[in-house]
This record gives structure tokens, C-alpha cells and sequence, in this order.
């Protein structure tokens, strides 16, 4: 599913916490973290992987998405389960 469409139907959306370590560096420059996550029939979403620079950033973010809620996505067979790709950009 396109990430946008994706995006549009969230409906609680939690921040990362960036680590000690990381908030110098993201002060000064931008971090960019690929998310590829599975949204279910009821809005839940599993993170299946991150792929960032930092394995650390990469937790962050893992643990504040993992907590983001989505309304369903519905077609004409009722409520389905989807697979997206969400593109996080701390910017400075």
C-alpha cells in the first residue's frame, strides 16, 4: 500500500524518543530511517523491519511506531490487512 494512503488513516501517532547519544547529530543533520510495517484489520500495526543508519535510531523508532494506531482499511470485502513501506526524516 502506498505509504501516503497509509498515513492519511492514522489516527494516533507517537514520536521517537531520540537517544542521548543520537540528539547532538540530530540537531546538525537529517536521519532517515525506511519502515516496512504491516497495518491488520483493525488498525494495529507490526513493525516486520527498519532500515536506518543507526540501530539505535532504529529501536527508537521501531518502539514509538509499534505504538501508532490506524483507522481500518476497508474495501469492498469488508476490513484487510495490509503491508506498507513508511519513510521517517528527522530533520534538524
Amino acid at each position: 500500500m502506498n505509504s501516503q494512503f497509509a498515513l492519511a488513516r492514522l489516527k494516533v501517532r507517537v514520536n521517537p524518543v531520540v537517544p542521548p547519544a543520537f540528539q547532538d547529530i540530530a540537531r546538525r543533520s537529517q536521519l532517515n530511517v525506511r519502515v516496512k510495517a504491516r497495518i491488520d484489520e483493525k488498525g494495529e500495526i507490526f513493525v516486520v523491519s527498519t532500515e536506518g543508519e543507526s540501530p539505535m535510531m532504529n529501536t527508537a523508532i521501531r518502539t514509538a511506531i509499534q505504538q501508532w494506531k490506524f483507522s481500518p482499511i476497508v474495501d469492498q470485502t469488508g476490513p484487510r490487512c495490509v503491508e506498507t513501506e513508511i519513510p521517517i526524516v528527522i530533520k534538524p
